[in-house]
């Protein structure tokens, strides 16, 4: 199910600009827990015609915006950014999206089916496994201004 369709450009920006500007305040980030659910789908990259196994999980782990380095396939989303927002893995290797900001965030593929996380609370992860080689551009879908992209060898 898809979110609301996205605002126009004006309203878009004005609201990317009042968030930075609150973002910019500072605040503390809380961890916590909770349940959400698990997705399979069947797609292809943005670059290739075969199709790919996709399984995905949320995860409860709690999440910490700090500056330490990032595992391998982590995409840690705070400041309304993936960071990094291009990371590559391997195919068959888990990727994973910690919410440390304090909204939720939506992470959608351009195709609109290879990974469709959902809302991811504050304080939650989501996890996806690509399987099939090929560049799968991303975007939260509360967030369009949010973009990244995913590169699976």
């Amino acid at each position: 199910m898809r979110h609301a369709a996205p605002l126009p450009r004006v309203a878009l920006a004005a609201t990317i600009g009042l968030l930075s500007l609150l973002s910019a305040c500072g605040s503390d980030t809380t961890t916590e827990s909770g349940g959400a659910s698990s997705t399979t789908a069947t797609s292809a990259p943005a670059t290739s015609a075969p199709t790919t196994a996709l399984t995905t999980a949320p995860t409860t782990a709690p999440t910490t915006a700090t500056s330490e380095a990032v595992p391998p396939g982590e995409v840690p989303i705070r400041d309304y950014e993936f960071v990094p927002p291009t990371i590559t893995v391997a195919a068959g290797e888990t990727v994973t999206w910690r919410n440390g900001d304090d909204v939720d965030h939506w992470v959608l593929t351009d195709d609109l089916t290879t990974v469709d996380s959902g809302a991811i609370e504050s304080g939650q992860a989501f996890t996806a496994t690509l399987t099939v080689p090929g560049q799968y551009p991303y975007y939260c879908d509360i967030h369009n201004a949010m973009t990244g992209t995913i590169v699976v060898e």
